[in-house]
């Protein structure tokens, strides 16, 4: 049905029958949900719960579009195709697409994934929670408009509300997950929607690429900027641009978003699955409400899609329920996702990938294993995801894209971050933007309880890390899980020690990535604390 719509809507536009919106919605659900649900449905990916078959159906059509515009976009032209990213070309590639997914499904009987939302999203509670995206777009308009914030004000101030209602348990927990979803929603979009322009930095250069794509219906990979390299901006902004019809700004200022805001959703399901409803929904609220997640993250749309396919990368790295045939292969889907999404994030996870290979090497070996020295449940895990060969497999491919596309530039740019880092080690240890941030002499006093409140937090990680591996609080993280996390604070430390190493990326931002792993730590670390408070008293 929604292939006809799809098409129908297509259609009476080309006619003349400009219906509002509705082409737009309706090309844009097609887009980032239709190819992923088929492609779930050949996989037989039926044991999934409904959070995970939404974000494995998103992960699976953002990859599909990505990879389907960079294979036709040097095919065509082979075949007499010069403008092979125009519209007719795409919607004729993405519907025969779309309808040998369906029709292989038609002839195997596949059945639909699991997903029932009818009796959940009907209930008042929902219905009003889905009422905080449309406070924020509203909001915005009053700010845009009217110079009047107070639309703004009051939506803030009943996010808060609802927080504490769930954190007091007053608010079911069946709850949450939406909870969540539009409490990140209506944060991206409280930001993202004041101006009719873009605002940041990156998000211009970002802009122009796409824009240069649109242009000449068309992608240059020689053109000598880092960003170029990214088909989540060169080729997944133009691909639903053309087809949804908006203009690429308001690609990034909707629907990035919206796919940006499946993170905190997807994060939910990683920490719920080893602790449990009350932690990950804290850990969730935490990682969403620090200032990072809805105001500099809006800028950099590469990052936003990139963040997602790490999300799934997670996700299904915990997951019990799929084969591990199946899960190797969407495992290197996102994973090869992640290279042509964002740079500086893939050579964080090859970072993440050689340590917690390593490590989990070392404590695979029979005489470590007797000590026990990871406090995790390993029946979590049954079948070693992070080996040799995908960690080599991930270099290899991710090395080779950065060297042949884009002239070499963004691994160039990655060389000489390292030379500066490996010349400057000894002399300037310890002398990292990190530790210049924390140094530094805040401006006002909310910049100062700002400051005061992530040192806290970031004293509770560290107390629900050494909780954790002193079995104080045990909880059952996965075996794959818990080296990442290590990782994080390495990583964190280094950002505070190493030279370079946090302002090739930005203090903040490294800190907003760490938080993926280390945020259910957080709640952790303060769940000790208090219970030794009240042991103290």
């Amino acid at each position: 049905m929604i292939q006809i719509a799809f098409l129908a809507t297509i259609v009476l536009e080309l006619i003349g029958l400009n219906l509002p919106i509705l082409r737009e919605l309706i090309s844009t659900v097609y887009l980032i949900f239709v190819p992923g649900i088929l492609i779930v449905m050949i996989l037989k990916l039926n044991n999934l719960d409904t959070i995970e078959t939404i974000l494995l159906s998103i992960g699976l059509s953002i990859t599909s579009i990505m990879f389907l515009g960079f294979l036709i976009n040097f095919i065509y032209p082979l075949v007499g195709i010069i403008k092979p990213i125009s519209f007719l070309p795409l919607l004729i590639t993405i519907t025969i697409f779309t309808l040998i997914l369906w029709f292989y499904n038609l002839i195997r009987d596949n059945d639909l994934p699991n997903v029932n939302l009818t009796k959940y999203m009907l209930s008042p509670l929902s219905l009003f929670l889905c009422l905080f995206p449309f406070l924020a777009v509203f909001g915005t308009y009053m700010v845009n408009y009217y110079s009047d914030n107070l639309l703004l004000l009051a939506l803030i101030l009943i996010i808060s509300l609802i927080v504490v209602l769930s954190a007091f348990k007053i608010i079911p927990k069946r709850f949450y997950p939406l909870i969540i979803f539009t409490i990140a929603l209506s944060l991206l979009y409280h930001n993202s929607l004041i101006s009719n322009y873009l605002n940041g930095w990156d998000i211009h250069l970002e802009y122009y690429l796409s824009n240069l794509v649109l242009n000449n219906s068309y992608w240059d990979s020689g053109i000598h900027i880092h960003y170029n390299a990214m088909l989540s901006i060169v080729i997944l902004a133009p691909i639903m641009s053309i087809i949804t019809g908006l203009e690429v700004t308001w690609i990034f200022k909707i629907i990035y978003p919206f796919i940006f805001a499946m993170v905190p959703l997807g994060l939910y399901k990683i920490v719920k699955s080893q602790t449990n409803e009350e932690i990950a929904f804290l850990s969730c609220f935490f990682f969403i409400s620090l200032f990072t997640f809805y105001t500099e993250m809006v800028s950099l749309a590469r990052q936003q899609i990139a963040e997602l396919f790490l999300i799934l990368i997670l996700i299904i790295l915990i997951n019990r329920s799929i084969n591990a045939f199946k899960k190797s292969i969407i495992f290197i889907l996102f994973a090869f996702s992640i290279i042509v999404s964002h740079y500086s994030l893939s050579y964080i996870f090859m970072f993440y990938l050689a340590i917690a290979w390593f490590f989990l090497f070392i404590t695979n070996k029979s005489t470590l294993k007797k000590i026990n020295p990871i406090p995790v449940n390993s029946q979590l895990s049954p079948k070693q995801m992070i080996n040799l060969d995908f960690v080599f497999l991930f270099v290899t491919f991710g090395l080779t894209w950065y060297i042949f596309v884009s002239s070499s530039y963004t691994f160039t740019a990655f060389a000489d971050i390292c030379k500066s880092i490996f010349n400057n080690f000894l002399t300037d240890f310890f002398n990292g933007q990190g530790l210049t941030i924390i140094k530094s002499t805040m401006p006002s006093f909310t910049h100062i309880i700002s400051k005061y409140i992530h040192l806290i937090s970031q004293l509770f990680i560290l107390v629900g890390f050494a909780g954790l591996m002193l079995r104080i609080n045990r909880m059952n993280f996965n075996r794959e899980f818990f080296p990442f996390a290590l990782v994080s604070l390495i990583i964190l430390f280094s950002s505070v020690a190493v030279p370079f190493f946090a302002s090739a990326l930005n203090t903040s931002r490294i800190y907003h990535i760490s938080l993926i792993f280390l945020s259910p730590f957080c709640i952790i670390g303060g769940i000790i604390i208090l219970k030794n408070i009240k042991q103290f008293k």
